[in-house]
């Protein structure tokens, strides 16, 4: 009964909290696993014919924390195949990119934190490497630059009065010694 609350807390609904498997002074291990039986076959896209082929142990993901603890999902780490195209994979979660030892969810809150503070900042908040943070940042910039100049687009053709200035300029050393302006 309990998991069921821990799993609407949470609010991944691809997962279900199954236990807690140990918290410490500032960490919160959990165990969870996929809801879904089976996945897409990320080839030709049939879920039919895809079988489990084990797992190659864990995955332990670093999520948002949970009463000032760090938390931790320990997930599956499952194989699968599609016996219609002979294609072996692994189980693709939404939660988290592939590869990736940081939940969506962490990296989104990590770099809102970012863009107030400093890196120093909120990888002492977050008790994460400032090297991890940084790379959070980086990685998520051409995001938020894109969001921004579509922002900036959408209130500029609204607006009536536009006033374009220039804040700085250079002339050439040349064009001064020719006589040109």
């Amino acid at each position: 009964m309990q998991n069921q609350y821990i799993n609407e807390w949470f609010n991944i609904p691809e997962l279900h909290v199954n236990q807690i498997l140990f918290s410490d002074g500032d960490e919160l291990h959990l165990e969870a696993v996929p809801v879904a039986q089976r996945q897409c076959c990320p080839v030709c896209q049939s879920m039919q014919h895809v079988i489990r082929k084990g797992n190659n142990g864990r995955r332990i993901v670093r999520h948002l924390s949970v009463f000032e603890k760090k938390t931790f999902l320990n997930v599956p780490a499952l194989r699968l195949q599609c016996s219609a195209c002979e294609v072996g994979f692994g189980w693709m979660y939404e939660f988290v990119g592939p590869k990736q030892r940081y939940s969506k969810l962490f990296r989104t809150q990590t770099v809102e934190q970012v863009l107030g503070s400093t890196a120093a900042h909120s990888a002492r908040m977050q008790q994460t490497p400032a090297s991890t943070v940084l790379r959070f940042h980086h990685e998520a910039i051409p995001e938020l630059s894109d969001q921004i100049q579509k922002q900036a687009w959408a209130a500029a053709k609204i607006t009536n009065e536009l006033i374009f200035g220039v804040d700085d300029f250079a002339i050439k050393g040349a064009h001064l010694q020719h006589g040109h302006p």
